[in-house]
């Protein structure tokens, strides 16, 4: 590689669709880190508005910035793909178009990764219509450093109180390219690539688990705008938990632990009642997972009132933040680490 092909540190990789009313703050926020070793790789998936143009402007007057398009929109999963093909760096960090990453985020975070054994870095994160008037969420632990990765799989298995969106992470560039793809283990079909949620899950899950440990910082250093045409308003709340739970399912099935399976298939039958608002028959929901009824009948008294007793606290939690017990009202909320809620619209 040539000295002006130099290998850049962090490659901040931002896929874009049609946003051009954030794309030009993203893009200055990712610009404007501390750290100043980086590249800026968009790509734009065959935008119909002036996001391709308005990120052009930007790679003329900054050479950190590298610009390519899609002659059509090829999904979100496969324009995150790209995003990691075309980037150079050695660590990467997802940013998506209508977010923003804080000026010290890649300053906090990337010392973590100087360890081998840190597989992923993520920061608490504010959510809301503007910069500075959000909420904190995902303030998982208390004090930033390096916690065991079983201890962030079994959260993001049974919790949720974990991040498990990229936008809040920091990756080996590597470790996107290779776990960011529907593998044979992770595939459910074409409703899974067609979305973004899931294989964000998937990305997430397969990255944690080929590492000890990972690090976490409680402070938000990166801002998730919520606004109507967000991919997580647009997107059913039942789509959402169905697409999760089939990565879900994927990775306990890759890992061969079929207690933890057992007890996944009560907490995730109780969720999807929380979700629909309704009764959902086990053998309905069985079939919807593609799993065997006689695999989990016998142990079923078991797994609800005595192997599961200690997950009851945890699944009153998200029943509630699925406004299960609060007759599943239009709106979802999260009760974070340090108090403040979340609202996200469903």
């Amino acid at each position: 590689m040539g000295s002006q092909e130099r290998q850049p540190l962090v490659s901040i990789l931002i896929p874009v669709f049609n946003r051009e009313l954030y794309i030009e703050e993203c893009v200055r926020s990712a610009l404007s880190q501390t750290v100043t070793d980086l590249e800026v790789v968009i790509c734009d998936n065959a935008s119909t508005d002036r996001s391709f143009d308005i990120c052009a402007g930007i790679a003329q007057h900054d050479k950190r910035v590298r610009l390519c398009r899609n002659e059509s929109n090829l999904g979100p999963l496969s324009n995150w793909i790209r995003c990691s093909q075309e980037a150079r760096g050695v660590y990467g960090k997802i940013l998506f178009s209508d977010d923003l990453m804080y000026s010290e985020y890649l300053a906090r975070c990337l010392p973590y990764l100087r360890s081998k054994d840190v597989g992923l870095v993520f920061s608490a994160v504010e959510l809301g219509m503007y910069p500075g008037c959000g909420a904190v969420g995902y303030a998982w632990t208390r004090r930033a450093g390096v916690v065991a990765s079983n201890s962030y799989v079994h959260d993001v298995l049974f919790s949720g109180n974990a991040a498990y969106s990229p936008g809040a992470f920091i990756f080996r560039l590597n470790d996107i390219r290779n776990n960011l793809v529907a593998s044979p283990s992770y595939a459910i079909g074409e409703r899974y690539s067609a979305q973004g949620m899931g294989p964000d899950l998937g990305l997430c899950l397969l990255t944690a688990s080929q590492y000890p440990y990972i690090a976490h910082v409680p402070d938000a250093l990166c801002f998730f705008r919520a606004h109507h045409a967000s991919f997580t308003a647009s997107t059913r709340a039942q789509t959402r938990l169905w697409n999760y739970n089939r990565v879900r399912k994927a990775h306990l099935e890759r890992s061969g632990d079929w207690k933890h399976m057992r007890r996944w298939v009560a907490w995730s039958w109780f969720m999807a009642m929380a979700a629909s608002g309704r009764p959902v028959r086990l053998s309905d929901h069985l079939k919807d997972l593609d799993i065997k009824e006689m695999n989990f009948r016998p142990k079923l008294l078991d797994l609800l009132w005595g192997g599961t007793a200690g997950m009851w606290p945890a699944l009153v939690k998200q029943s509630r933040r699925f406004g299960f017990l609060r007759g599943c009202g239009a709106r979802q909320s999260m009760r974070t680490n340090s108090g403040n809620s979340i609202c996200d619209e469903v």
